[in-house]
């Protein structure tokens, strides 16, 4: 007998969105705040909340970094890798 598994829509949208945010946003960095705060408010696509609600405790659910830090986590996170013994070496090439 096979069992099926149940996925709850609010994790594969938040894992779709993550995903993409993610990706280039080292691209996000350079961009004024004014530009990346509106980003902070994915989180009412995924759990669906009236617009004078605040975000934060939706973001503490969905375990998310604000966009903010979370561009600054991963640009850290890169940088850190480049002085790593297993360097990515095409980044350590780039990087001065």
């Amino acid at each position: 007998m096979v069992k099926t598994m149940q996925i709850n829509p609010a994790t594969l949208t938040s894992a779709f969105v993550l995903s993409k945010l993610d990706y280039c946003n080292g691209i996000l960095a350079s961009l004024p705040k004014s530009m990346i705060a509106p980003l902070q408010h994915v989180a009412r696509l995924i759990r669906i909340v009236a617009p004078r609600n605040h975000v934060t405790s939706m973001l503490q659910q969905l375990h998310w970094l604000p966009v903010q830090y979370s561009i600054t986590y991963k640009l850290c996170l890169l940088m850190h890798s480049t002085h790593m013994p297993q360097k990515l070496s095409y980044l350590t090439n780039i990087v001065t």
